[in-house]
């Protein structure tokens, strides 16, 4: 993203991506936050003219039928989305009918998968299955796989798809915001 871009924010929520974005693609660039909650919405519009951001236009909608023509952004961000869809292929066709040729999308989603954990369950195994078996019936994103959405991806057309597993831990204490923005700069690729 830069100055001037015009971005795309699937399922915004209240924003996190699509206030960031704003800053980011400044004055000249554009935001269009896309989500099926109006409460969603009118928080980050709140948000949006606290933070002195008018480049942002909150849109209520269906992220599986974008109300954007064709061609008309230069990238699609999507965090903690697609793991909630069932029909991820319609939406990543979406993202790739809205995108100019040589656009860019970058999708972050949570995921549980057995082959992404690294305890050694042992002979406790099954206790793993049962817990994972539980988990899917209960929350979607747990039964997301990575290699699953990399295929749905390329799929819908994308061509140059990359892929990679952060992982956080969340059980740590930091000494401050600095520190712990160090360790998460340090742990990307």
């Amino acid at each position: 993203l830069g100055r001037g871009s015009r971005v795309l924010d699937l399922g915004c929520g209240m924003g996190f991506l699509s206030l960031e974005a704003a800053r980011v693609v400044g004055p000249e660039g554009l935001v269009f936050a896309l989500d099926s909650s109006e409460g969603a919405l009118e928080e980050l519009s709140r948000r949006a003219e606290k933070a002195g951001l008018g480049n942002i236009r909150p849109r209520q909608g269906d992220i599986t039928r974008l109300p954007l023509e064709d061609g008309a952004v230069d990238a699609v961000v999507a965090r903690s989305v697609l793991s909630y869809v069932a029909a991820r292929g319609e939406v990543l066709r979406e993202a790739w009918r809205v995108l100019r040729a040589g656009g860019a999308i970058s999708i972050f989603e949570p995921v549980l998968s057995e082959e992404e954990l690294s305890l050694d369950w042992g002979e406790e195994r099954f206790l793993w299955i049962r817990l994972r078996q539980l988990l899917e019936s209960e929350h979607p994103a747990y039964g997301f796989k990575r290699a699953d959405l990399v295929d749905a991806v390329r799929q819908a057309g994308f061509e140059q798809v990359d892929s990679f597993t952060w992982h956080a831990d969340v059980t740590r204490r930091f000494s401050g915001e600095e520190e712990a923005l160090d360790e998460l700069e340090s742990g990307l690729p």
